[in-house]
């Protein structure tokens, strides 16, 4: 099963709220409702409940029933695309006060196979899509593209794809351990096996679709990886 993540930051116009793991939506500022469930890749924006009907009589149980026919086969068709493809989420967050005190997370041993190559391809593609928006190309930056790394690394060695609560902090807190304390961006993902799949995932989901569209950000880190089983983490840092 693939998965994809997003988390980014205010200039990106997020709420708190998290999803974690392998379902679409933000696992941080700009959370899917509790009331969809991904469909792209694992993500997206299908709605799982079904909406009862007031009144009594034949017609309206008719009604009730159909609704309910169309919920459950909703959450089939979920469930049978996270079960054959990848998840996502995205949040966002703000720059830094000037007198914030950043401690660095607590990272646990990050052996794992980086592949530059993709990473390099994942930049070329976003540019490609911001271009068709008319906007400017986001260029690659060292600071983000080490805490891009270390977050990669971690969900590898973890088996966990996430923005936080798996042992080494959370986005902003990560960004701001390398040096970089201005509004930030965050793109998650797991088990996309090329660069144009999560792009391709990212782009369908709109908290993804948010970060990387977004007219602030100007800089950008990325990180993908293999773990020890073969399964794919990718993390995308994006910097205003």
């Amino acid at each position: 099963m693939c998965g994809i993540d997003a988390m980014g930051g205010m200039t990106m116009a997020g709420g708190p709220g998290q999803i974690p793991g392998q379902v679409a939506g933000a696992n941080g500022m700009p959370a899917t409702p509790p009331s969809k469930l991904p469909t792209q890749g694992g993500g997206g924006d299908a709605v799982a409940g079904a909406t009862g009907v007031a009144g009594s009589g034949g017609n309206d149980l008719i009604t009730a029933l159909n609704a309910l026919n169309v919920a459950v086969k909703a959450l089939a068709d979920v469930v049978a695309k996270m079960a054959a493809g990848g998840s996502v989420a995205g949040v966002q967050g703000s720059a830094a006060s000037a007198n914030q005190f950043v401690a660095a997370p607590t990272v646990v041993s990050t052996a794992s196979n980086e592949d530059d190559g993709f990473e390099g391809r994942v930049l070329d593609l976003i540019n490609i899509e911001r271009a068709k928006g008319g906007l400017a190309a986001v260029g690659y930056n060292g600071t983000l593209d080490n805490a891009a790394e270390k977050h990669a690394s971690h969900m590898s060695v973890a088996g966990a794809m996430a923005h936080e609560g798996i042992g080494d902090g959370t986005p902003g807190e990560r960004i701001r351990a390398e040096g970089y304390r201005n509004a930030w961006g965050e793109n998650v993902a797991t088990g996309q096996t090329s660069p144009e799949q999560v792009v391709r995932e990212w782009m369908n989901s709109p908290d993804h679709r948010r970060n990387i569209m977004d007219p602030n950000f100007t800089q950008m880190g990325v990180s993908y990886v293999t773990a020890s089983n073969g399964r794919s983490y990718w993390a995308q840092e994006f910097g205003a």
